[in-house]
């Protein structure tokens, strides 16, 4: 685990980032690849409330069992300030490759209607399908 001393907030924030962290995103990943925060989701995400303006999070969620996933999304909107997106992007459940051995959770377009009905204040910004992965953004309220 590692966590760095941030000096200034609000940050964004690249979840599962391994090497390829967004260009002015601060890197989160379980594994170490150099970004600057080593730290597993499954335990939340250790920043403080209302810290975060934007979180991107790609091929990542369908690692995360349907609690765990739920469990982010619920720290997502935590460290977020109002306004602040939560943008993913994983493989459709309808696409072969979300049935990887690895995967543990299915996403599709009902599932993130679900989390707005579900978990009181997102509005959805993006719900769609490209073929292959399910795009999707949210924003605090």
């Amino acid at each position: 685990m590692k966590i760095p001393i941030i000096k200034k907030y609000p940050i964004k924030l690249d979840c599962g980032c391994a090497n390829k962290c967004k260009e002015g995103y601060i890197g989160l990943d379980i594994d170490d690849h150099g970004q600057e925060i080593i730290w597993d989701l499954k335990n939340g995400i250790p920043l403080p409330d209302e810290s975060v303006e934007d979180i991107n999070v790609c091929h990542v969620l369908e690692h995360l069992t349907n609690k765990e996933s739920k469990d982010f999304i619920t720290h997502a909107q935590r460290v977020l300030i109002k306004g602040g997106t939560l943008t993913a992007r994983q493989p459709h459940a309808n696409h072969p490759t979300a049935h990887y051995p690895d995967h543990e959770s299915y996403w599709n377009e009902v599932r993130v209607e679900s989390i707005q009905r579900n978990e009181p204040g997102w509005e959805i910004v993006s719900n769609y399908n490209d073929g292959f992965q399910l795009l999707f953004s949210l924003k605090k309220i």
